[in-house]
C-alpha cells in the first residue's frame, strides 16, 4: 500500500520565517569570532537563518525524490531553531513518510507540549493514528480539536467515522447530533445523520413484516429539510426513510419533491423506482404501488414508479399498460409518451414508438422531449432529412431557452444525421458544439459511428466529417485508433495508416504494452498491404503472430499477401497451415491454401481447395474468380467462364475479372460492395 502523502505548509514555513520587506535571503558565512562575544539577537537570527537553509535544501531533496536527505536537512533545522512549531511538523511528516513513528508522535508530543491547543499538530496525530490503525487512540485529539474550534464539522464527522467504523452507530449518532448546536456547516452534519439512520434502520427492519423502527430519525430529517429544503442528498434519505418506514406514499411526496428539482431528468424517476425497491424486492414493491394505484384518487406518481417497477422487473407489457392508464387519465404528460418510446424501443418496436410519439406530438406541439425523441426514431427508421427538421427545432429551442436536451448524445445524434444527407459542415459543427459540454464527445462519436448499422455509408461519411475535426482530435490512442478503423473502412487506407501508426507511438511512449494488441497490428498490417506497403505489412502481421501465435486472421491475411505476390510461397504454406490448424472449416482459408497451391503449379489440389471455400461461401466474389483461374490452369476454358461471369454478377465492379472475359471496362449492372479482407 502506498504511503500517503502528509505536507504541514511547507510555503508557509518561508512566510513565516522570512523578514518583511526582504528581496532577498542571505545566509552568514561563518565569521572569525571577534574578541567581542556575539549577542542573543544576532545569534537567533543566525541559527534561523541556518534554519531556513536547512529547511530550504530539505525540501528541495525532497522534491528531487531523496528521502533520507531530506530528513537529515529537516533534522537540522530543527536543532537550529527548536521552537519553530511549523518546522517540528515538517520533521514528523517526513518522520512519518520514513515509517519511523514514534519518533513522529515524539515531535508532534513536544509541539503539543508547547501549545496544547496547535491544532495542526492534533489533526496530523489523529490522521497518523487512524492510518496505523488506531481509531480509538485518534478520538483524543479530535475531541481536543473540536473543543478548541466547536464551530468547525470536520472534527465532529472524523469522530462520527471512528464511532461508525466500529459499529458503534449510537455513539457516532450520539456525537453528530451534539455537535448541530455549534457547527457551521450544518448540512454535512445532516447529511451525515442521514446516512447513519439509514444504516441503522436497515439494521432493524424485517424481512417479514413492517418493523417498529424508532419515529426519531424522521423527526429529525424532516427538521433537516425545513433548513434545507432543496437539497436532493437529504431528500432521498428522507424517501429511503420513510420507505423503510413502509411510508410508501408520504415517500413518493418527497421523490416528486426531487423531481421538480430537475423535471426532464428521466434517470430520477429510475433511480427513484430502484428505491422503492428497498422495500425488500421489486415484487414486493409492485405489490405496494399496485395497491396504491388502486385507491382512488390515483397519483400520476404512484403510476410512474410502478411502471418503472415493472420495466426493471423485466414485465414490459405491464409497464406500457401503465403508462397507457397514465395517458388515458390525462394525454398531456410528456413524459409518459417519451418513456414509453424508451421501452418500445428497447422491445424493437420502433413503428409502435413512432406511432406513439406522434400521437404525443399532435396533442404537445411545442413538448421538446417528445419532439427529440421524435427525431431519433425518424434516425432509426433512416428518415434522416423528418430527424434533422425536428432536431433542428430542439437545438434553435435549447439555444434560446438554456435547457439541456432529452439525451447526452443529442449534438452527436444530430450530427450523424446531417452526414447522412451529406450536410457535412453542419454535422462538423454538432461534434464541436459537444465537445464544449463534454471533451470526450468526439470519443463517443467515434465510437457511434464504428457500432452503428449500415457502416460502410456511414463511416465514410464520418471521415468527411472528421477531416473538418482533425483540430480537435486528442493526441490519444484511444482516439487514434478508432480514427484509423473508420479510415480503413471507409477504404482511406493511407489516412488508417498514419492514425494507426500514431497511436501505436503514444502506446510505445506510455508503455501500455496491454493495448498492442495482435488484433492491433492485423490492422496496421492490413492497411499497410492497401496501399502495397508490403515490408511494412509482414512487419506488423509477424509482430502480430509473436503477442498472438493462433492469432488465426493474422497467419491467413500475411499467407494470402504472399501469394498474391507469389513470393516467400513455402513461408506462406506455413502460416496458412496453422490459421486452417486453428480453424479448418473456415472458407477464407481454404481458398487461401488453394491459392498458394495454384500460385506453385499443383492445380489438382488448387481445384479441391477452393471448391471446399466454394461450398462454405458459395456467393463470394473472391473464391468464384479463382476457381475460373484454376480451371483455364487445368485447360477448362468453358468452366473458367462459366466461373469467372458469376463472380461478375457477384462483383460487377472487378475489372480483373471484366479483362479475363474480354468485357468493356464499364461495369453492366450495378454492384454489391463485399469486403476486401480474407
Amino acid at each position: 500500500m502506498k504511503t500517503p502523502v502528509i505536507r504541514s505548509g511547507l510555503f508557509g514555513v518561508l512566510v513565516l520565517l522570512l523578514p518583511a520587506g526582504c528581496a532577498s535571503i542571505v545566509f552568514p558565512l561563518q565569521q572569525e569570532k571577534t574578541a567581542g562575544a556575539v549577542n542573543a539577537e544576532q545569534e537567533r537570527i543566525a541559527l534561523s537563518s541556518e534554519a531556513l537553509a536547512q529547511y530550504s535544501m530539505g525540501l528541495l531533496a525532497y522534491t528531487d525524490g531523496h528521502g533520507d536527505e531530506a530528513l537529515s536537512h529537516y533534522e537540522a533545522a530543527v536543532r537550529n531553531d527548536p521552537g519553530n512549531p511549523t518546522l517540528r511538523l515538517e520533521l514528523a511528516v517526513a518522520y512519518f513518510h520514513q515509517n519511523r513513528l514514534p519518533d513522529m508522535y515524539a515531535m508532534l508530543d513536544e509541539v503539543l507540549r508547547r501549545d496544547p491547543d496547535h491544532m495542526r499538530a492534533l489533526q496530523l496525530k489523529a490522521l497518523a493514528l487512524r492510518m496505523e490503525g488506531k481509531h480509538q487512540e485518534a478520538l483524543v485529539p479530535l475531541r481536543a480539536a473540536s473543543a478548541i474550534e466547536p464551530a468547525e464539522a470536520s472534527h465532529y464527522l472524523e469522530m462520527a467515522s471512528i464511532h461508525a467504523r466500529a459499529r458503534n452507530i449510537d455513539a457516532a449518532l450520539d456525537v453528530l447530533e451534539k455537535s448541530l448546536p455549534h457547527v457551521q456547516d450544518r448540512l454535512s452534519i445532516f447529511q451525515a445523520i442521514g446516512e447513519l439512520y439509514l444504516t441503522q434502520a436497515a439494521s432493524l427492519r424485517s424481512d417479514d413484516h413492517a418493523p417498529l423502527l424508532p419515529k426519531t430519525p424522521l423527526v429529525m430529517m424532516a427538521n433537516a429539510l425545513e433548513e434545507f429544503p432543496e437539497d436532493p442528498y437529504l431528500l432521498t434519505q428522507y424517501g429511503d426513510l420513510l420507505i423503510l418506514h413502509r411510508n410508501i406514499a408520504d415517500a413518493i411526496d418527497i421523490f416528486s419533491r426531487i423531481e421538480a428539482l430537475n423535471p426532464d431528468d428521466l434517470m430520477i424517476r429510475q433511480k427513484l423506482a430502484l428505491n422503492l425497491a428497498a422495500v425488500g424486492d421489486k415484487d414486493k414493491a409492485i405489490e405496494l404501488l399496485e395497491d396504491l394505484s388502486r385507491r382512488p384518487p390515483v397519483k400520476p406518481s404512484v403510476l410512474f414508479y410502478l411502471a418503472e417497477l415493472y420495466e426493471q422487473n423485466e414485465q414490459p407489457d405491464q409497464a406500457l399498460a401503465t403508462f397507457n392508464r397514465i395517458l388515458e387519465k390525462n394525454p398531456e404528460v410528456s413524459v409518459a409518451y417519451v418513456k414509453q418510446a424508451f421501452l418500445l424501443i428497447q422491445l424493437r418496436r420502433t413503428d409502435d414508438a413512432f406511432t406513439l410519439l406522434n400521437k404525443g406530438h399532435a396533442a404537445l406541439p411545442e413538448d421538446l422531449p417528445i419532439l427529440e425523441m421524435l427525431g431519433y426514431v425518424h434516425a432509426a427508421m433512416s428518415n434522416h432529412t423528418e430527424a434533422v427538421a425536428c432536431l433542428a427545432k430542439v437545438e434553435a429551442d435549447l439555444q434560446e431557452s438554456g435547457k439541456k436536451p432529452l439525451m447526452s448524445n443529442f449534438y452527436l445524434n444530430y450530427a450523424i444525421s446531417l452526414q447522412q444527407l451529406d450536410r457535412t459542415d453542419e454535422a462538423a459543427a454538432m461534434v464541436r458544439k459537444a465537445m464544449t459540454d463534454d471533451p470526450d464527445a468526439l470519443n463517443d462519436y467515434l465510437a457511434i459511428v464504428l457500432r452503428s448499422p449500415d457502416r460502410r455509408d456511414k463511416l465514410q461519411r464520418s471521415l468527411q466529417v472528421l477531416e473538418l475535426l482533425t483540430d480537435m482530435v486528442p493526441d490519444t490512442a484511444p482516439s487514434r485508433t478508432m480514427y484509423g478503423l473508420i479510415a480503413f473502412q471507409s477504404e482511406a487506407y493511407e489516412i488508417a495508416l498514419d492514425q494507426l501508426e500514431q497511436a501505436e507511438q503514444i502506446l510505445l511512449r506510455e508503455e501500455s504494452d496491454e493495448d498492442l494488441t495482435a488484433q492491433f497490428y492485423f490492422w496496421l498490417g492490413a492497411s499497410a498491404e492497401r496501399i502495397k506497403q508490403f515490408e511494412r505489412s509482414e512487419t506488423y502481421f509477424l509482430r502480430a503472430i509473436q503477442l498472438e501465435p493462433d492469432h488465426a486472421e493474422s497467419h491467413n491475411y500475411l499467407a494470402y499477401m504472399l501469394a498474391e505476390r507469389g513470393e516467400k510461397l513455402e513461408m506462406a504454406y506455413d502460416h496458412i497451415g496453422v490459421a486452417l490448424a486453428i480453424d479448418p472449416e473456415n472458407a477464407a482459408y481454404l481458398d487461401t491454401r488453394g491459392w498458394i497451391y495454384y500460385r506453385q503449379g499443383n492445380y489438382d489440389s488448387a481445384l479441391a481447395d477452393i471448391q471446399s471455400a466454394l461450398a462454405v461461401l458459395p456467393d463470394d466474389p473472391t473464391i468464384t474468380d479463382h476457381l475460373g483461374d484454376v480451371y483455364q490452369a487445368l485447360g477448362n476454358e468453358t468452366e473458367a467462364r462459366l466461373w469467372w461471369q458469376k463472380s461478375l454478377e457477384i462483383d460487377p465492379d472487378n475489372q480483373a475479372v471484366r479483362t479475363k472475359l474480354g468485357l468493356d471496362s464499364e461495369p453492366t449492372q450495378p454492384g454489391v460492395e463485399t469486403d476486401e479482407i480474407k
